[in-house]
């Protein structure tokens, strides 16, 4: 097998209004795209609803009319979730914060950290866009 095979990916990609109803319809569409199964599916479920809540509640998508794209890459060893939204944002880029324990949102990033092998935000493309990427086996090393 050459070098470049190890890097070849399959892409799905999907358009979701951002609306909080239409989260739940993005969180099962990419866990099955991705084919994943266990613990590697709820985290990658997980992350998806953070995402979309995000834009759901934080970005210019939630507009009337607004939407954003989901985008799964699947690599030999991980999926990358994409979450791209028609930005800017008016605040700086999303991040993770502390929440009291009497906030009743505010911990999304934070999950996504938790439970992402390894997560980002690119701001440079026009709108703002947040990956995180999961394993795709346990022992797929770090």
């Amino acid at each position: 097998m050459s070098a470049a095979a190890s890097v070849l990916a399959v892409v799905h990609t999907a358009v979701f209004a951002a609306v909080p109803a239409r989260v739940a319809a993005a969180r099962s569409w990419a866990v099955t795209a991705s084919h994943l199964h266990g613990e590697a599916a709820a985290d990658l479920a997980l992350i998806v609803s953070e995402l979309a809540t995000n834009v759901c509640r934080h970005s210019c998508s939630a507009r009337p009319g607004g939407a954003y794209t989901l985008t799964l890459t699947r690599y030999e060893d991980r999926v990358r979730i994409t979450v791209t939204d028609a930005g800017p944002r008016p605040v700086p880029a999303p991040r993770p914060r502390p929440a009291s324990e009497a906030e009743e949102s505010g911990r999304g990033l934070a999950l996504v950290a938790a439970v992402a092998h390894a997560w980002g935000v690119d701001n440079a493309t026009g709108g703002t866009r947040v990956w995180a990427e999961v394993r795709t086996a346990p022992d797929a090393g770090v």
